[in-house]
């Protein structure tokens, strides 16, 4: 260093040079000394070591919480346009998207996280449309497969909730939506209503929806058969095993009723008191909602007055209270989940052997049987639905027990027999982005996806209680694995006939998205 001022010795440096000549000495060893310590350790240290020191550190977590610990060390300094994204990555925003938007969004200024773009391709990979998805089928059959005989036993339940009638172009399905659909192809029919199928356990508290429809009024009877059956039929080669099946009192669900006990049951009568059928030699009882029963009997005592037949006196029940729909549906007589009742609420628990339900549906039978509803100044006899369905939904509860109870169940719960899980879901759907009363046929395939997402990684999915190896994020890539392609050709499947321009008068909006 003095050669390069020209200089040899310190003497000839001023006394401030020399001060900064030996300090820059020291630090030039102490730079020496490190290099030659760096040396040394990358020698000792074989390649790779930092992976596998990374390896063990993360092996005591769960798989995904040390996938994704290694998706935040790999996005460190990249830009976010930038980054790539696992499937397992995108499966995981996609779930805690669904979960909650608001917390994504905040989760997303302190993690690498993939955008809501990223998130909503990949969940329009998942092939799910009207009718019968096998995709669903697949993922139910991985959960069955862990569930013990006894949780198996399900019930099939199924209702209708209005759509706002809406022509929408889905370019990147190539297709139009809003039409008629069973499953089997969209006819030129604006669709205003969707059908939903919900299966639900009788002894482990699990439901899950299985399929959806699109129809204009209500769905015919011959599409409904077929669709029981179909539903029936692919849950018994996935393992579970349909006992009842659950509806409300509608024209078409009490049609296709009978339609499929007239051609299953021999010696089939109109009206036997029981609502029963055959699928693959398997017997299926049919229940009516209870609270909608109480809702039809409400609705004819508004109007006309009840007659009650005994052996001693007729009974006249003009006097009825003021009921609203919210006070009938909190009194279900056919409500009860503990296994012992309640002070002073004997029938408010499990049906067994030691409860008292059979000793009061006798009661009930006989006592409806000779009620009768009688218009404000005629002497006409009116026998409404509800009247009937009753003693139907009592034997078929009676019966449902009985049979169960030769294949070891000690007890059933009357609540697991009612609409109330389908109700909530359409409560839920409606409320998906924002307050949506009426959602179009669209946007309910959307948040039909959402939720059905959300239920297989919650609580109330059929995996609940299974094992780690059937986690939320390995259901969610069965199904994208099932996607459609990304990239296809344009073409718009449109029907094939002149759609009358007085058609579209039925619809306020027509959109493209």
């Amino acid at each position: 260093m003095l050669g390069e001022i020209g200089l040899t010795r310190t003497q000839d440096l001023t006394p401030r040079a020399r001060y900064l000549y030996k300090k820059n000495r020291v630090l030039n060893k102490s730079l020496r000394q490190l290099k030659v310590r760096r040396t040394l350790f990358k020698r000792s240290v074989p390649k790779g070591n930092s992976q596998e020191s990374l390896h063990k550190a993360l092996m005591p977590l769960q798989r995904h919480v040390a996938d994704f610990i290694k998706s935040q060390i790999n996005a460190i300094g990249k830009d976010p346009r930038g980054r790539r994204y696992t499937t397992e990555d995108k499966i995981m925003g996609l779930i805690l998207h669904k979960q909650s938007g608001r917390a994504y969004r905040t989760m997303q200024k302190l993690f690498c996280l993939p955008s809501r773009k990223t998130l909503m391709a990949l969940l329009n990979r998942i092939p799910l449309g009207a009718g019968i998805n096998d995709c669903i089928f697949q993922n139910l059959k991985i959960n069955a497969a862990m569930l013990r005989p006894e949780e198996r036993y399900c019930v099939l339940i199924f209702d209708e909730m209005s759509l706002e009638p809406h022509i929408n172009l889905n370019i990147r399905e190539n297709c139009f939506e809003g039409f008629e659909n069973f499953g089997n192809g969209d006819k030129v029919i604006i669709a205003d209503h969707a059908q939903v199928f919900m299966l639900k356990g009788l002894q482990f508290e699990w439901k899950q929806p299985v399929a959806y429809t699109f129809c204009k009024g209500t769905t015919p009877t011959i599409q409904l058969v077929r669709q029981i059956k179909e539903i029936i039929k692919k849950c018994t080669e996935i393992g579970l095993k349909i006992v009842a099946t659950v509806s409300d009192q509608g024209a078409t669900n009490q049609a296709a009723v009978n339609y499929l006990m007239k051609h299953s049951v021999p010696q089939y009568t109109q009206y036997t008191g029981r609502k029963f059928y055959f699928v693959q030699n398997k017997k299926i009882i049919h229940i009516y909602d209870p609270p909608h029963l109480l809702k039809g009997i409400r609705n004819n005592l508004l109007t006309k007055n009840l007659i009650w037949e005994t052996e001693d006196e007729k009974t006249d029940g003009k006097v009825v209270p003021q009921v609203s729909k919210e006070k009938v549906s909190r009194r279900q007589l056919c409500n009860g989940h503990t296994l012992f009742p309640k002070s002073g609420k004997d029938l408010k628990c499990c049906i067994s052997l030691t409860s008292k339900h059979k000793k009061f549906w006798i009661e009930a039978r006989h006592n409806l049987s000779k009620m009768y509803f009688q218009s404000e100044g005629k002497n006409d006899k009116i026998r409404p639905p509800s009247l009937r369905n009753w003693i139907v939904t009592i034997n078929g509860l009676k019966d449902l027990y009985e049979s169960l109870s030769k294949e070891g169940f000690s007890f059933l719960k009357p609540r697991v027999f009612n609409q109330d899980p389908v109700e909530n879901f359409f409560g839920q759907l409606r409320q998906q982005g924002s307050r949506n009363i009426n959602p179009t046929a669209s946007m309910f395939r959307i948040h039909f996806k959402t939720l059905l997402i959300n239920n297989f990684v919650t609580r109330h999915s059929p995996s609940a209680n299974c094992e780690e190896e059937t986690s939320a994020i390995s259901l969610v890539r069965n199904f994208v694995t099932q996607g459609i392609p990304e990239e296809q050709d344009l073409i718009l499947n449109v029907p094939d006939v002149n759609i009358p321009v007085k058609v579209f008068s039925l619809v306020d909006k027509f959109s493209v998205g």
